[in-house]
């Protein structure tokens, strides 16, 4: 039998966190959920999702820094597919910078066909 794919989700609004972990549920998928991006970097030292669905804006560690992390941590063939959860959208050089990460950028509020399609086309 096949494993499920494992998604991390780290975002700090509850609200949030809990309609992504019912959407992945529902489409099969197995969440792993954070609330930081701190907690999320020390759990990829022992599981590998196949991939992250990350928010920008959080405290202590932002979207940005977890990102930053993952570059120096990991080499471009070891690297999880990262779409980015943001209201605000990402500017073009953030963009950029990160493009070894980045797979992809949703608006929120985000429509579960929407974030399906997207996963689906990542894993």
């Amino acid at each position: 039998m096949e494993m499920a794919h494992q998604i991390m989700v780290i975002d700090d609004d509850p609200g949030i966190r809990e309609v992504l972990t019912l959407f992945l549920q529902k489409f099969g998928y197995v969440p792993l959920v954070f609330d930081n991006a701190v907690s999320a970097l020390e759990c990829l030292a022992t599981r590998c999702p196949s991939l992250i669905l990350l928010d920008l804006m959080m405290e202590p560690m932002n979207g940005l820094q977890f990102l930053e992390e993952l570059e120096k941590r990991y080499d471009r063939n070891e690297r999880i597919p990262v779409l980015i959860l943001s209201a605000y959208g990402l500017p073009e050089e953030d963009r950029d910078r990160h493009q070894d990460w980045i797979s992809g950028v949703l608006k929120k509020p985000i429509l579960p066909s929407d974030l399906r399609r997207e996963i689906e086309t990542r894993i």
